[in-house]
């Protein structure tokens, strides 16, 4: 018998490698476990083969080089087999067959369930070989900064779910070129409106198709996100969602955006608890029809359950979508009783107007033709959670929480199951946990997430202001120089706070790139601190502004912290002293500051600082390194014997040495001894632009530059002793 096979032969390592390739394989790009049934053309002998995702399967080579019957299905056993597919051989006229794609459906065996969809596709035989691939219908995938909950939608079903930022949702749930709607939801930003984002390839070539999602925050900000569409494969429908900017705050400290002219800012995200609002809304034709929801008009698009704007439509309260990272504190919602819908509803909660947009009053009269009634039930962050909201939890709302939200709950309170004095939350805590991975009372649980970058509210082109807590809020930046940093200065707030501590200046490194990776279509703003202090000592450093009454800051060994320059009335220099490893911030008073330090150029100083209450000194090498738009300042003590200068006494009688006294130094403050026939290290305690010594021995001063290196000269002690020096 003759066989055909595909011999591949490659080059590795010097060595020539040869492989023997089946001239028919299948692809599993579907993103599920598959099982493929497998049949010769004209037998019934079948074999059922397992695919997992990303698996290859070689078919088994025909001794006549025949083709192939085969059918799938997925393997969670929810749908039935396939139609069968016919996939031709290598001899003949097959082996020059061209590409095709072919769709399946599965049939669900639970009724009322929606069919499973895939793609089968091939290009022919290339190289001897036929490499066929099953593909989903479409692949939504999520290029924001964050977690997105999205909902797709059409005429055979429904996915919906969570895609991490950067991740991909193959969907089974459409046939290739159906109409599907696409509904999303981000954190800070209430749920879109349902967008078409796949139709028949007509309609597609028409530009039926939506070009931007909107989203809006609190305060009706508009976030734009983009829906950029591929063809992947020749046949895939790929719909990829792109924000048009990020901002990465590295400062640690809250920060709000806005768009500029705009008057409210954005925070990237809500309270820790929040009250949700829907309004469910009811018309009447006449006078003499009653109120209903099948009496809405087809111009009253909120329908009959909306946010209490009217901006956002609902099917039922059932359908509100819950945030990702967040739970319902309440069981189930009730109505909202406040001051304002007390004075102006009726016992049942209605509100009765003339039109949606006039006043609602308590009564109903001849010409009120809508009504409404409010909803409210409260949702909390699982990640702000506290011992005093989980309290506030419904024992019914507790019960429908899932094992990962009863852990995290219990992780942001800082708590362990043992230590909760909420019995339904243990109880369900424990029936959810195995005991073996439940937490031990003596191993609290610990949860750190870095900060995900945050998407503003501001659309393509559009300039940003930023503000910082205690500032006033920027002048406009624009995000189109890719590629360069900047500083920017952020000054106090101009209006009077109750509290003086609250007004702040801010300085601040900003890059402005593109983001990483698969995301590179979004531009990115990284926000830093401009001067960060980091303290390489084996002792703790205080630090303030030159000049300044405050009483300073303290930074312990290892330690980094920021620094901000606040009165601008100061020239910018910066003032250290140093203190036991052990020291307090009330010690700070009593240290003995050093002289003024500038921070502001790139490079290293070397400068000798006094200990406080004591007479020894250190010498310190303080190396201002930049970092894209921060500057590092590195404080490292240095052994005496690096120390810039060196003083030998050669001479019988001892020196006295130490900066001469300049406009920046009233008063030198380290005056070292230097004995007869020894040494002793040296290095400017002040920074300035030409620094001299002072050196005094026996009733004569001499006063030298030592950056000379060709100085020579002599001092007269006496009529008989002169001294030189070089």
């Amino acid at each position: 018998l003759v066989k055909q096979v595909v011999c591949e032969v490659s080059l590795q390592a010097d060595r020539k490698q040869l492989r023997l390739v089946s001239t028919s394989t299948l692809h599993n790009d579907s993103g599920e476990l598959l099982a493929v049934r497998v049949w010769h053309v004209q037998q019934d002998a079948e074999s059922v083969h397992p695919l997992p995702p990303g698996g290859v399967l070689p078919l088994p080579i025909r001794p006549n080089r025949s083709g192939y019957r085969i059918c799938l299905r997925p393997m969670d056993g929810e749908y039935d087999w396939s139609p069968q597919y016919l996939l031709p051989g290598d001899a003949g006229a097959a082996a020059n067959m061209p590409g095709a794609t072919v769709g399946l459906q599965c049939i669900a065996l639970r009724q009322g369930g929606s069919a499973w969809h895939c793609l089968v596709h091939h290009k022919g035989r290339q190289g001897g070989v036929c490499q066929v691939y099953f593909h989903p219908p479409i692949v939504l995938r999520n290029l924001l900064a964050c977690e997105l909950r999205f909902e797709l939608r059409g005429q055979h079903g429904v996915d919906a779910g969570w895609l991490s930022a950067g991740g991909d949702r193959r969907a089974h749930f459409s046939p290739p070129m159906a109409p599907v709607g696409l509904r999303v939801a981000v954190e800070g930003y209430s749920p879109s409106e349902v967008a078409l984002v796949a139709a028949p390839a007509a309609d597609t070539a028409a530009g039926v198709l939506c070009k931007e999602i909107q989203l809006f925050d609190g305060y009706r900000n508009l976030l734009a996100i983009a829906v950029h569409y591929e063809s992947l494969h020749g046949c895939v429908h790929s719909l990829s969602l792109i924000a048009p900017c990020w901002i990465a705050n590295r400062t640690g400290l809250p920060i709000l955006l806005r768009e500029s002219g705009a008057k409210h800012g954005f925070c990237g995200n809500e309270p820790a608890v929040v009250r949700e609002i829907v309004s469910e809304n009811q018309r009447r034709p006449t006078v003499f029809n009653d109120f209903s929801a099948d009496g809405l008009y087809p111009t009253d698009f909120h329908g009959p359950f909306s946010d209490e704007h009217m901006g956002r439509r609902y099917g039922d309260l059932q359908n509100v979508w819950l945030p990702t990272g967040w739970v319902w504190l309440d069981a189930t919602w009730q109505r909202a009783v406040d001051r304002d819908t007390a004075a102006n509803a009726d016992h049942q909660g209605w509100q009765y107007a003339t039109n949606w947009s006039t006043g609602w009053q308590k009564e109903a009269w001849p010409m009120a033709f809508v009504r409404r009634r409010l909803w409210s039930r409260r949702r909390a962050r699982l990640s702000s959670m506290t011992a005093s909201i989980m309290r506030q939890m419904n024992d019914a709302a507790i019960r429908k929480l899932s094992r990962d939200e009863l852990q995290q709950c219990i992780v942001s309170a800082g708590l362990t199951y043992q230590d909760c004095d909420i019995e339904e939350l243990r109880r369900r805590f424990a029936e959810v946990c195995a005991v073996e991975t439940c937490p031990q009372a003596s191993e609290p649980i610990t949860a750190e997430a870095e900060p995900c970058p945050i998407m503003p509210p501001v659309q393509a082109n559009r300039k940003i202001e930023l503000q910082l807590p205690g500032s006033s809020w920027s002048h406009a930046l624009s995000l189109e120089a890719t590629g360069t940093h900047g500083l920017l200065e952020l000054l106090p707030v101009e209006y009077h706070q109750p509290v003086a501590a609250l007004r702040r200046a801010y300085q601040l490194g900003l890059s402005v790139t593109s983001a990483p990776g698969q995301f590179g279509r979004s531009k990115m703003l990284v926000v830093d601190h401009r001067i960060l202090l980091v303290n390489r000592l084996q002792r703790s450093l205080g630090y303030k502004e030159h000049g300044s009454r405050r009483v300073g800051e303290l930074l312990p060994p290892g330690a980094r912290a920021p620094f901000h320059w606040q009165e601008r009335r100061l020239e910018r220099l910066l003032s250290v002293c140093l203190l036991d490893a052990g020291a307090r911030a009330v010690d700070l008073d009593r240290c003995d500051w050093s002289n003024a330090l500038p921070i502001d150029d790139v490079g290293e100083m070397n400068i000798v600082c006094r200990l406080s209450d004591q007479r020894s000194v250190i010498f310190m090498s303080i190396d201002v390194q930049s970092d894209g738009p921060t500057m590092h300042v590195v404080f490292t003590e240095q052994p005496s014997e690096l120390a810039p200068y060196r003083v030998d006494n050669m001479t019988s009688a001892p020196l006295l040495i130490s900066q001469s006294p300049c406009s920046a130094l009233q008063q030198p403050r380290v005056i070292q001894e230097v004995l007869p026939l020894e040494r002793a290290p040296f290095a400017w305690e002040q920074v300035v632009r030409r620094p001299t010594l002072d050196l005094h021995i026996g009733q004569a001063v001499q006063r030298i530059c030592a950056d000379d290196l060709e100085l020579t000269g002599s001092i007269r002690l006496s009529d008989q002793q002169i001294v030189r020096y070089r």
